[in-house]
């Protein structure tokens, strides 16, 4: 199908694919957003990496509670040390 004084078939893969990743990361609809091809694949590229770090820095918290349960559980179990 080919339309007649319409976008590009790839400004519509890159306006589809922005539209996309803006409604799974959770970054909304606001009154800021990417107007040109450049600037959606720069907004879906940064909107990867800020998922990304927002997925490492839960995995590190967890991690840390985590170890904190542990320790306070041997802790419990272990004997205190005599002076």
């Amino acid at each position: 199908m080919v339309v007649e004084n319409g976008p590009s078939r790839k400004t519509m893969y890159v306006t589809a694919l922005y539209y996309t990743m803006t409604c799974m990361t959770s970054v909304g609809f606001g009154n800021i957003a990417s107007e040109t091809d450049n600037e959606k694949i720069f907004s879906i590229c940064m909107m990867i990496v800020a998922a990304l770090l927002y997925a490492t820095i839960f995995g590190h918290v967890t991690t840390i509670i985590q170890q904190v349960q542990h320790f306070s559980l041997l802790s419990a179990l272990l004997p205190a040390p005599e002076a």
